[in-house]
């Protein structure tokens, strides 16, 4: 079986121990000797080690490679990121959009508020859509509904629509994911120890809490959509 972007893992997590002397020894050890990768629709991927936001502390571990295996099939000027995060591990040359992050070739824009008149072969949002509405003041319960909605407007014809989702962090997305309010194919991961995750079943991760019993996102939802 092919791997998707078959990296090497063990030299990146040597470098990463080598510039970052606050990674336990033991945590390395650990690390190198776990899976390796995981699969999802069939496909072999490997997990993300990058010494940023510690990837494999959390779900950017899994989130990160299913991304590129998708990113490096279009053109750039025909994808669009909303939240902007991919940027922090490799470069970016797309349209990112984030309405908080003041960085040099980021639309500081409301994903909401885009124009209509600009269309996209590839949309992708990482960990994001759980904060709109949610986190803002006041809070707007629903405000995701009309994000995934304005994304899903942005594709051109044929065009794909990846949006990963952690479990347990916004209970009213929750709640629309579970009961299938939300248009798109929605598949899940749920993580079994610190660094390694399965596909996982809708009941299998239904109370799967959010930071509990690991750090960060303990299930994640990939809402994926293909514009007719």
């Amino acid at each position: 079986m092919t791997i998707i972007n078959d990296y090497d893992t063990r030299s990146m997590l040597s470098l990463e121990i080598g510039r970052y002397t606050n990674i336990p020894l033991a945590m390395y050890y650990r690390l190198t000797s776990s899976p390796k990768t995981f699969l999802f629709c069939d496909k072999e991927y490997r997990y993300f080690f990058h010494p940023y936001n510690k990837t494999w502390a959390n779900e950017r571990i899994i989130e990160i490679p299913l991304i590129l295996n998708l990113i490096n099939q279009y053109n750039p000027h025909e994808i669009l990121e909303v939240g902007n995060v991919l940027s922090h591990y490799v470069k970016a040359s797309h349209t990112i959009v984030d309405k908080y992050e003041r960085r040099k070739g980021i639309l500081n824009q409301d994903v909401v508020d885009l124009d209509h008149n600009q269309k996209y072969i590839f949309i992708f949002s990482v960990s994001t859509v759980e904060h709109i509405g949610w986190d803002e003041t006041p809070r707007e319960s629903g405000k995701h509904r009309t994000a995934i909605k304005k994304m899903m407007w942005l594709l051109k014809p044929g065009g794909q629509l990846l949006v990963t989702i952690p479990i347990g962090y916004n209970l009213d997305l929750d709640r629309d994911l579970f009961s299938g309010t939300l248009v798109g194919k929605v598949d899940y991961f749920l993580r079994t120890s610190g660094c390694v995750w399965r596909t996982a079943s809708k009941d299998e991760i239904v109370n799967v809490k959010y930071g509990s019993p690991y750090k960060a996102a303990n299930a994640l939802a990939i809402l994926s959509y293909v514009c007719p």
